[in-house]
């Protein structure tokens, strides 16, 4: 099996030689001199040289893309969990110090995901094609949104809807993300 690829691909130049002999007005030569085995030993070396670098920059490529779309996915799970504890101490009055430190640790664990995936884009050279502005500014308003100046001792009752909808615009600029590097 593992020659299989090599022996298929000699059977398919085979019948692609017999068959282009058979055209009219091509005429094969029946013999082959030492000049036209070389010059085709040649350009089979080459041939499988370019394709074994094809293979491997593909390979990187297709891995780069895989670490780029699970690190989008590990950012997408950081923000229902910080939608998570945002949900559970939303409606405590006045806010329990526990309940603060835990938005604040889940806000920065989103931070942080958001942070490593820049990284790694930046890393694999993937910025110039796919821009994360619109992540990067989707974290910013869903700090404000949540972490108001100074830390609200209580959250209104239209904070639930705002921080809904800036879960909502984040989970759907990740997705475009994700979309964006599948089309690479």
């Amino acid at each position: 099996m593992k020659y299989f690829q090599w022996a298929s691909a000699l059977i398919l130049g085979m019948v692609a030689g017999i068959m282009v002999a058979q055209l009219p007005g091509i005429s094969v030569q029946r013999t082959i001199d030492l000049d036209g085995l070389a010059s085709l030993f040649v350009g089979l070396i080459l041939f499988l040289g370019l394709n074994l670098l094809y293979q491997q920059q593909s390979a990187v490529a297709r891995g780069e893309k895989e670490i780029l779309i699970k690190l989008a996915q590990e950012a997408i799970a950081a923000s229902e969990r910080l939608d998570s504890a945002f949900s559970r101490c939303h409606k405590e009055d006045p806010l329990l110090q526990c309940s603060v430190e835990e938005i604040l640790a889940s806000l920065q664990r989103y931070n942080n995901s958001v942070h490593t995936l820049a990284s790694a884009m930046k890393k694999c050279k993937r910025g110039s094609k796919i821009s994360l502005a619109a992540i990067q500014d989707n974290r910013e308003e869903y700090r404000a949104v949540l972490t108001e100046t100074p830390f609200p001792v209580k959250y209104d009752s239209g904070s639930q809807r705002q921080q809904q909808r800036q879960q909502l615009a984040v989970r759907e600029a990740f997705v475009d993300l994700i979309l964006e590097l599948n089309r690479l």
